[in-house]
């Protein structure tokens, strides 16, 4: 990246070239509010700086997918009800996260709902 490219990228995430030179560096690091101005700048989301698959504080709150919520419900009831099983609540609950995720990583209906009853078969024994 040459000195021009990093004067306009600290110009539109709204920084100074030294403190992009130093988060470059590895001298600094970025507040949640800078990496959030890091990251629109640079069209990534914030949890992308900082690997995959790692929790952040987003900072607007995340509604999930209504369409993907509904599948992950539909989805965990298949399960349980194949399996024979019931769950309490908070367990429920968990399985229905997981599912969702599942859901979320490009997996059809039925592959998840073939993990999620391996998630609960494996809970029986």
């Amino acid at each position: 990246m040459g000195s021009s490219s990093i004067r306009g990228f600290a110009r539109e995430a709204r920084l100074s070239e030294g403190v992009l030179h130093s988060y470059l560096s590895g001298d600094t690091y970025p507040t949640l509010d800078r990496l959030d101005q890091i990251a629109a700048a640079a069209g990534r989301p914030p949890g992308w700086f900082i690997g995959a698959g790692e929790a952040i504080l987003p900072s607007q709150p995340v509604r999930p997918d209504v369409g993907s919520l509904q599948a992950a419900v539909e989805t965990v009831d298949t399960a349980l009800e194949l399996a024979g099983v019931a769950v309490g609540a908070a367990d429920r609950a968990a399985l229905y996260v997981s599912a969702y995720e599942l859901l979320q990583g490009a997996q059809s209906v039925p592959q998840a709902t073939a993990q999620v009853l391996k998630l609960i078969m494996g809970g029986k024994r």
